[in-house]
């Protein structure tokens, strides 16, 4: 087909379709919207001014990489102008959802009249991508969603929420379940669960972290981090940078050379301590500033400092 698109969220994944055959353009989303600020206009010049100010601050990436890898991409999605039939290959993590969710926003501003697809490539019974077969890779194809216009309404109105300054917002969309978006919900819920806990200052994942490390006694930080990743492959997405920044995070409550838990961490995964002050800084999730909200999870709601 001429006029078909395809969007992927990996470069393993856009490998995984060339292997179909596809004679269409592949565009590769390479971008990681779960951390950092984010600006509703997707593409917008303060858009890409605040997403290169995070990789440059966070991950050291040079402007010449941010360049090649990411905005080289989106120009050429921006390029693409002839088609009207777009698939989008993304799984249900979380990491991948708000990256998809960027890209049905500006797709409603930007390919109005689209038929838009959303091929889930989901592992429900294979962890590692590279494994997947042609077969397997067609049968995610063969099973697509077409979205329908409230679906990518939904996607731009919940891309919306999560742009603003105000989280507490999005409670309502973590219950929602009238949409072919069947794992946007969740990825909404888990997202709130990021905020620093009422009881321990931590997030969630942070938390998990931590525990894992009080459980396993000393680690290979190399070993550790490939074994997180594996972990939460199906539920964050998160990559080795991103989890080796979240062990930099807690090193206070870690040994320099094991990464043994210390007793003030073991006293903040009983609940007896709080991380928050140790903590705070002026980092971004989405739109709003991490540190200025709290997860009650007794409550199961977010709440405003």
């Amino acid at each position: 087909m001429d006029d078909l698109m395809h969007i992927s969220g990996s470069d393993r994944l856009t490998h995984k379709i060339s292997q179909l055959g596809f004679k269409e353009s592949v565009v590769t989303w390479r971008e990681i919207l779960s951390e950092g600020r984010t600006i509703h206009e997707v593409g917008s010049e303060n858009f890409w001014k605040e997403r290169f100010l995070f990789l440059h601050s966070s991950y050291a990436w040079s402007k010449q990489r941010f360049v090649q890898r990411t905005l080289r991409e989106y120009r050429n999605l921006c390029r693409a102008k002839s088609q009207d039939i777009i698939a989008l290959w993304f799984d249900t993590d979380l990491s991948s959802q708000i990256n998809m969710m960027a890209i049905l926003s500006w797709l409603k501003t930007h390919r109005r009249y689209a038929q838009i697809f959303w091929v889930d490539v989901s592992l429900s019974d294979m962890d590692i991508l590279d494994q997947w077969t042609v077969d397997q890779v067609r049968e995610a194809w063969e099973k697509r969603k077409e979205l329908t216009q409230d679906d990518i309404e939904f996607a731009d109105y919940t891309w919306q929420i999560y742009c603003s300054d105000n989280p507490i917002r999005l409670t309502h969309i973590s219950h929602s379940s009238q949409t072919q978006l069947s794992a946007l919900p969740q990825t909404i819920s888990q997202h709130l669960k990021r905020f620093p806990s009422v009881v321990h200052g931590l997030s969630d994942f942070e938390y998990t972290v931590l525990q894992k490390l009080s459980q396993q006694g000393t680690h290979h930080v190399g070993l550790f981090v490939d074994e997180v990743h594996r972990a939460q492959q199906r539920t964050y997405g998160y990559t080795k940078p991103q989890i080796s920044r979240v062990l930099q995070k807690l090193s206070p409550w870690l040994a320099a050379t094991t990464f043994e838990v210390k007793e003030q961490g073991k006293k903040l995964l009983q609940g007896k301590a709080n991380a928050y002050s140790v903590l705070k800084d002026q980092g971004y999730l989405g739109g709003a500033l991490t540190y200025n909200y709290l997860w009650d999870a007794q409550a199961g709601r977010i709440l405003k400092l």
